[in-house]
This record gives structure tokens, sequence and C-alpha cells, in this order.
């Protein structure tokens, strides 16, 4: 075996290896999907955060906790919770995702977080799209996270699935604001999921 073979290898294994220290026992996020994450996180230049990154894996059903925001240098998994989706992505799993102001949909790939405000939801967090064909329009369609009553545990009791955005993305009213302000300024966010 080459010597570029084995350190490929060897790359892998502490990739993945890292991976279990951030995630524990739990193996709801694939590894296939946070070393995607994480690549992109690092073809990202010097602005962005580089320590955390959040991943959003739009493969799983609404009713599932699927928002995972990741302290990579310190291999902490910081909150694990749910998101809903956008109205016209699905019902309880998304399958389209869209750019297009006005479609209430979704979109995938890479955002990084910017300034937090005061709006409708309280506390909430802009923005920006990095992927051209994919969400480079987040900012003029408001596409935010923030907190929601819809995206409770308790609404998913009673209804047997999350409620669904404008296309934001929507998490529960009891994340915190300081956990709000950990997540904005330039941590870059990765929305996965499969465009039927």
């Amino acid at each position: 075996m080459s010597t570029w073979a084995l350190s490929q290898s060897s790359l892998e294994q502490l990739s993945y290896a890292h991976y279990q220290k951030c995630m524990g026992s739990d193996r709801s996020l694939p590894y296939s999907i946070y070393k995607l994450g994480v690549q992109k996180l690092n073809a990202q230049d010097s602005s962005v955060c580089k320590d955390k990154i959040i991943i959003v894996n739009f493969t799983q059903a609404s009713s599932k906790k699927r928002f995972y925001f990741i302290d990579l240098q310190n291999a902490e998994l910081l909150l694990k919770t749910y998101v809903s989706h956008g109205k016209n992505s699905g019902d309880v799993y998304p399958t389209k995702f869209s750019n297009i102001e006005g479609s209430f949909q979704s979109s995938l790939g890479v955002y990084h977080t910017s300034e937090t405000y005061c709006g409708d939801h309280d506390l909430s967090i802009r923005l920006d799209g990095l992927d051209k064909y994919k969400n480079s329009n987040a900012r003029m369609r408001d596409i935010v996270i923030h907190r929601a009553e819809y995206a409770n545990e308790s609404y998913l009791k009673t209804h047997g699935k999350l409620g669904r955005s404008l296309g934001c993305l929507a998490i529960p009213e009891n994340v915190t604001d300081e956990m709000i302000e950990k997540m904005s300024a330039g941590v870059v966010i990765y929305v996965y999921g499969r465009n039927r």
C-alpha cells in the first residue's frame, strides 16, 4: 500500500474517531453526513468560525431531532433538537427544496450564520447562503433561525409531526438566548437532504 493511501486511511480513522467523540453513543447523525459537513466547513475561508458547525439532516422525519450543533474543537454535541422545514417542502419528510423567493420551501447547502435580531419570534439569527444555486437567496427570502411554538415537542406530541415554516429553520422555544448567541456570527450550517 502506498504512503498516500496509508495517510488517507489514517486521516479517515482520525475523522471517524473525532465523530465518535463528538456524538458519543448517538448515531442518529450518520458519519457520512457529518463528514460531508466538516469537509464543507474546511472549504470555507477564514471569515467563518471553524471550531463549530450546525448540521441539519433533512433525510430524517420532522418527528426526529435532526438539528445538531457541534463544538468540533472540544468534541462536544452542544445541542440536538427538533427543526421544522418549509411548508411546501413536504409533510413529515421534506423532499422538495428551492432557492426561489415565495416558494416556501427549505433550501439545502452551506450557510453561515450572521447577526442576531429581535423579530416576531424574539431573538433570531439571519443567515447568508453560500451555495449559488441552492441557497444564495436566503437573506432576500428572510430565511433565518428562529424559535416557534410549532417546533416544540408538545406540538409534536399533539399532532404527530412538527408544524412547518415558510422556509426558515424553526427550532423549539426552549432553546435559550445564550444558545442562540453561540450559534450566531459566522458558524457554518450544512443542510443536507435529497431533492426528489
